[in-house]
């Protein structure tokens, strides 16, 4: 769970950076979870993929609301993408049953 936690940090970083509010409070819960040894934070994390609206539409860029600048939406989103998927991959070792 603490490489899991890490990974968690890093996303709330790059979201908290670019201005987002919701995913990155969100994780953040799961992250507070995280830290005191529950499990929890990595179901419910694993929770946010799939679906309209799911952390894998997230697309972090000025005309979405966020203060990412033009020249850097590529490097950014690929960063964002690269620590979505290791932290599904960490949380899915933690609670592998899980939806």
């Amino acid at each position: 769970m603490i490489e899991l936690a890490q990974v968690l940090e890093q996303m709330i970083r790059v979201l908290a950076d670019s201005g987002d509010t919701f995913w990155s409070g969100a994780i953040g819960n799961d992250l507070a979870l995280l830290r005191k040894g529950d499990a929890y934070g990595a179901e419910r994390f694993l929770t946010y993929f799939g679906g309209m609206g799911s952390i894998n539409d997230v697309w972090l860029c000025e005309m979405n609301g966020h203060s990412v600048p033009k020249t850097r939406e590529g490097q950014i989103n690929a960063e964002f993408h690269a620590l979505r998927e290791r932290a599904w991959q960490l949380a899915r070792a933690v609670v592998p049953d899980a939806v």
